[in-house]
């Protein structure tokens, strides 16, 4: 009886040694912002979801495609850098022009924070270029992912 309750420990220690070396962290990462682009002629919608361990998770749905990686540490500061540039448009929704079609939206979402835009070209006001940056870096990610 003895040898079997030390081979259950031994095992356990095992087990618990292999999750925590594989990545386990028994707090999950936190989602630090959500990115989507939505709308065109056919109706897209895709979206980023950046985590606080530098993972993002990127989600096409109509190509029915889901994929995710981890950010290079040096393109994750730059996310960080491109969004705290944003910071100060929170809250602010810069729309089409009237009888606009065939555009996309784009909408960050953080913790306190909203931003919605249109594609530049049909903006109904010019936009801030730190949000067109943010837009070209986010197509970037979507062309990486």
């Amino acid at each position: 009886m003895r040898l079997t309750s030390t081979a259950i420990i031994i095992i356990l220690f095992i087990a618990i040694v292999v999750i925590l070396l594989s990545g386990f962290s028994y707090y999950p990462s936190k989602i630090i912002l959500k990115f989507y682009r939505t709308g065109g002629i056919i109706g897209e919608r895709e979206e980023i979801i950046v985590y606080s361990d530098g993972r993002v998770s990127y989600i096409a749905e109509k190509e029915g495609i889901s994929l995710e990686k981890k950010l290079s540490p040096d393109t994750f500061s730059e996310l960080k850098v491109k969004v705290s540039k944003i910071l100060p448009y929170c809250g602010e929704t810069f729309e089409a022009k009237n009888g606009a079609a065939d555009y996309f939206t784009y909408t960050l979402e953080m913790e306190k924070c909203k931003i919605i835009w249109v594609d530049e070209w049909i903006a109904r006001n010019p936009l801030p270029s730190e949000l067109i940056e943010l837009q070209s870096f986010f197509k970037k990610l979507f062309e990486e992912v």
